[in-house]
């Protein structure tokens, strides 16, 4: 049971990564325009 919410924890952090990673591009993106 523990080791089930540690994988649905992984995946919530690997969805706030990418979307950190979204947000940077796009900064970047409007920073460099």
């Amino acid at each position: 049971m523990g080791q089930k919410q540690r994988k649905r924890t992984h995946v919530g952090n690997q969805h706030s990564l990418d979307f950190l990673t979204r947000a940077c591009h796009t900064a970047v993106s409007l920073w460099q325009d």
